[in-house]
C-alpha cells in the first residue's frame, strides 16, 4: 500500500514491514533548513536532492515507541542524508525482509516443533 505524507511518502510490503522515505522541513535531508512548513504550505511538488529513510513493522506504524523499528548498522532508526540510489538500496532490501511473525504464528511453530526438539534433547 502507497502512503503520501506531509514529507515523503511510505510504502507498505505484504511481509508486514512498512519502509519511509521522507524529504521535507526538518527531515535529515537537503531540505531540512527549509522555511516551509509542510502541513499548512500546500507544495504541489516537494523535490530534494537527499532524503531520510526508516523502516519499522507495519503494525507499529501508530506505536508511541521505537518498538518495531529497523535499526541502521550505527545503532540509529532513521539514517539522513540519502541519495536516490541509497534509498532505492534500502526500500528493496525491506520489501525482501522476511515476514513478520504474529503472536499466533509462534504458537503454532512452537507447538509444531517443541516436540521435536524434545525428541532431540533440547527442552524448552
Amino acid at each position: 500500500m502507497f502512503h503520501r505524507t506531509p514529507s515523503g511518502f511510505m510504502l507498505d510490503f505484504p511481509n508486514g514491514w512498512t519502509a519511509s522515505v521522507q524529504f521535507g522541513p526538518g527531515n535529515y535531508c537537503s531540505n531540512r533548513d527549509s522555511s516551509r512548513n509542510p502541513f499548512s504550505d500546500h507544495v504541489q511538488f516537494l523535490e530534494a536532492e537527499t532524503a531520510e529513510i526508516a523502516a519499522w513493522r507495519t503494525e507499529d506504524r501508530e506505536a508511541s515507541t521505537s518498538r518495531g523499528w529497523f535499526q541502521f548498522e550505527d545503532g540509529q532508526e532513521v539514517k539522513g542524508w540519502q541519495n536516490v540510489d541509497s534509498v532505492m538500496e534500502f526500500i528493496n532490501m525491506v520489501a525482501n525482509f522476511l515476514p513478520v511473525l504474529t503472536a499466533e504464528d509462534v504458537k503454532v511453530a512452537s507447538a509444531k516443533w517443541k516436540p521435536i526438539l524434545k525428541d532431540w534433547g533440547i527442552d524448552y
